[in-house]
């Protein structure tokens, strides 16, 4: 809710953010890492989770990008 709230979402040919379901059968989207805002949003999240302790995340899905998203590269 976050990122789509930021806007760092991938938009859907209406300029919405693009939802599908995702693996847990639930609306997902992806970050628009071709954003350099979505890049920091989610740079300063990762840097919140290795503050509170973690030492890795999944960086994975990339493959569920939709083939007619929008991305802020164009």
């Amino acid at each position: 809710a976050e990122a789509i709230a930021g806007g760092y979402a991938i938009k859907d040919a209406a300029g919405a953010p693009y939802l599908y379901t995702g693996v847990k059968f639930e609306d997902s989207t992806m970050l628009d890492l071709s954003s350099a805002a979505a890049r920091s949003w989610a740079k300063a999240k990762m840097l919140e989770g290795i503050a509170q302790g973690a030492d890795g995340w999944m960086a994975d899905f990339g493959e569920w990008l939709p083939a007619d998203a929008r991305l802020a590269s164009g």
